[in-house]
């Protein structure tokens, strides 16, 4: 199963990978590999935008040239015609390490004007959340600390029997995923880079303005007007805007992790 998590700037994305992982799935972090992509991408970038941009490391000054996308439309498009395609070939490098195979979804993100699905028109997230401004992708939030399994049983109840055979003779795993490589894709993007269609199903984690803007503010120390330009810019990452035939389901982060992995169980069961 490859599941994708998508949804505004500081919703929650990383709190659903968080327990994920926990879970024993394998989470693609597709803003990290714009990291990655934009060392790929060095020389095209700095011709694009500036030689003033080399960090004097062999990188790219992510913060300088944050400044400049975040607020040039036109600037944004050349940064994602750049290191989209780069980021799309690893993350479908990835899953074919991983054995996923094919493409579930469907037709390709409309408004897609740029190679390997880039072009989000208006959204600042491949400056904000993978290549230039992102301050070491740090995990959200509102992402709630702890592990542990879901459902454990609470007040001192005996614990339920291990029921692992069960699920495998079922051919589901312990969170009721399908049997297989359970995979998750995170992605901001990932409607306009046309991720979503390697997706079986893609979770959009929903939270309010104010409950982001304080995580917003506790993360990255970003002001309201910054947080209402990065609002206006990502009016299109919602997937209504694309003609993708995958399931779509809200996932609300509230902040407590037992109701998100409630969420999740029921999702991945469903």
């Amino acid at each position: 199963m490859v599941l994708g998590i998508t949804g505004k700037y500081c919703a929650g994305k990383s709190a659903v990978s968080e327990v994920l992982s926990a879970w024993g799935w394998h989470i693609i972090d597709v803003d990290r590999l714009g990291h990655h992509a934009l060392i790929e991408k060095r020389d095209e970038v700095l011709q694009r935008f500036g030689r003033e941009l080399d960090d004097g490391a062999g990188g790219i000054d992510r913060k300088r040239l944050g400044a400049i996308v975040f607020r040039n439309r036109t600037a944004l498009r050349y940064l994602e015609r750049i290191v989209h395609p780069s980021m799309v070939a690893m993350v479908d490098s990835r899953l074919a390490e991983l054995g996923v195979s094919g493409a579930p979804g469907g037709a390709g993100g409309a408004g897609s004007d740029a190679p390997g699905g880039a072009g989000a028109a208006g959204s600042d997230q491949t400056a904000a959340d993978s290549a230039p401004g992102a301050p070491g992708a740090p995990a959200e939030p509102g992402a709630p600390a702890g592990g542990g399994a879901p459902g454990a049983p609470a007040g001192g109840d005996p614990p339920e029997p291990d029921s692992t055979a069960d699920h495998a003779a079922a051919g589901v795993d312990a969170a009721g995923a399908p049997a297989g490589p359970r995979v998750a894709i995170n992605a901001a993007l990932l409607y306009p880079m046309g991720l979503a269609e390697r997706c079986d199903r893609v979770a959009w984690v929903h939270a309010g303005f104010f409950a982001r803007f304080r995580r917003a503010r506790r993360r990255d120390g970003i002001g309201l007007l910054e947080m209402l330009r990065r609002e206006h810019a990502q009016k299109r990452i919602r997937p209504q805007f694309y003609r993708v035939d995958v399931d779509i389901v809200t996932v609300t982060n509230t902040g407590e992790r037992a109701t998100l992995e409630r969420r999740l169980h029921e999702i991945i069961a469903g």
